[in-house]
């Protein structure tokens, strides 16, 4: 969903696995919170450098000092602005299944408050093993039209008549 679609559906009843919720648009304090989580599974700059170094020892010296000379310039920029996350990395993150099981939880909880990040977890497994029953349903239906296509065809072979009369 994007930002448009959420205040068309704030407070809209919307199922989800058969159950009816109310979403809310997400507020800023849900961005930070987003952030912070972001923020939190990002490795230290100086870290990843120092990660890495067993492999840049393995590089030829003048590849080997331009690498240390990027990663090192790397790092301190990281350092230099902070823990600051952007807005659009935030919805990028919102697009993978943790994020988009943290924003949905963000929208359902502003009335439901009783509703726990683990049962959305839930909530979208149910949703998605329903659709994908529905998906193979779908297929199976397809496979039987083209069955019956086919036993039209042969019908049409057998009666002797030429084709499409």
């Amino acid at each position: 969903m994007d930002a448009l679609t959420d205040l068309a559906c704030s407070g809209r009843p919307t199922t989800i696995a058969g159950k009816t919720f109310h979403l809310m648009p997400l507020l800023v304090r849900h961005y930070a919170e987003a952030a912070e989580i972001i923020r939190s599974k990002k490795p230290k700059p100086l870290d990843a450098v120092a990660s890495l170094m067993p492999t840049i020892q393995s590089l030829a010296p003048e590849d080997r000092q331009y690498a240390i000379k990027q990663l090192l310039a790397m790092a301190y920029d990281d350092e230099r602005n902070g823990s600051m996350i952007a807005l659009v990395e935030v919805q990028s993150w919102h697009r993978t299944h943790e994020g988009l099981v943290h924003r949905l939880f963000c929208q359902i909880r502003q009335k439901h408050p009783d509703v726990t990040q683990e049962y959305v977890e839930q909530l979208l497994q149910v949703d998605q093993d329903q659709q994908d029953k529905k998906a193979d349903a779908m297929a199976k239906l397809g496979r039987l039209d083209q069955l019956q296509n086919e036993l039209a065809e042969l019908s049409q072979d057998l009666d002797g008549m030429p084709r499409g009369n």
